[in-house]
């Protein structure tokens, strides 16, 4: 009979701070990887209309978005798609940059061939270069040693 209260006891004190933590620690709760994507869609489309000298109201909620989403492997493909989107956009050089500065950990090969075409754009090579230098294949060195070999003074 004592085994059964304390099992009880037990039971509920663990329900209870469950429901304790879940209230004070919001993020720990798990969420799915729809969720995600979805809200890096969102505050994708707000880093997309970015230029200089515009508020930066968005990136507190892109910066939260974007550790999610470090925290979520499986998602980076669907993600790194994005971004790449966002890269061959009409965005502005601003907006570009900023995709580059979160994109690094992230980024495959997948990405190369749309990083190497932006190396030469002064405004952008130094963003774009930070982000080859991040992904681990040899299509990203091949593709920096041949464009930094061509490439002029200002890269």
């Amino acid at each position: 009979m004592q085994t059964r209260i304390i099992k009880s006891i037990r039971y509920i004190l663990i329900s209870w701070l469950t429901v304790v933590l879940m209230v004070l620690f919001p993020q720990c709760t798990v969420e799915g990887p729809e969720k995600i994507i979805s809200d890096f869609k969102s505050t994708l489309a707000l880093v997309k209309q970015y230029d200089y000298g515009k508020t930066h109201a968005w990136l507190d909620e892109f910066q939260k978005t974007m550790t999610r989403v470090y925290n979520t492997p499986q998602i980076y493909g669907e993600i790194e798609s994005l971004m790449i989107e966002a890269l061959k956009s009409e965005a502005l050089p601003a907006a570009k940059q900023m995709i580059c500065a979160y994109m690094g950990p992230i980024a495959s090969k997948n990405a190369v061939p749309v990083l190497t075409g932006m190396i030469r754009e002064g405004h952008l090579s130094a963003s774009v270069l930070s982000v080859l230098q991040q992904i681990p294949d040899h299509a990203a060195d091949e593709a920096l040693l041949k464009e930094l070999s061509a490439a002029d003074g200002s890269v």
